[in-house]
């Protein structure tokens, strides 16, 4: 019970809601949304308090630099396997391409990967 000016009100407790984001993906959906359009997330949601609109901000922020790494970090084993053929190539005594026909580009059938 509330008590105000005399009168009596009942203070409704309503259930709690379900989690902001019910997955680190959706999260991750979300901070890159957010980073397409410009706008902070705290301004997104309208959150008006302050600690809370800064708290949502950089974990969007390092949500949105974990991702970045992790692409980075990808991109480079790409490369290091593609080096690392070439190289295995180059040491096996294989040609880079130089075929009897003349034509420079791999054949898409017998290039292995």
């Amino acid at each position: 019970m509330l008590w105000s000016i005399g009168h009596s009100q009942e203070v409704v407790r309503l259930p709690a809601s379900r989690p902001f984001v019910a997955s680190g993906n959706e999260f991750l959906w979300f901070c890159l949304s957010v980073r397409s359009s410009g706008i902070a997330a705290s301004t997104r949601l309208a959150i008006k308090d302050w600690w809370l609109a800064q708290d949502l901000d950089n974990a969007v922020t390092h949500r949105l630099l974990e991702f970045d790494n992790e692409s980075r970090i990808s991109q480079i084993k790409v490369t290091a396997k593609l080096i690392a053929y070439e190289v295995a190539r180059t040491f096996n005594g294989e040609s880079g391409g130089d075929d009897d026909d003349g034509d420079t580009y791999a054949d898409a059938e017998t290039e292995v990967w």
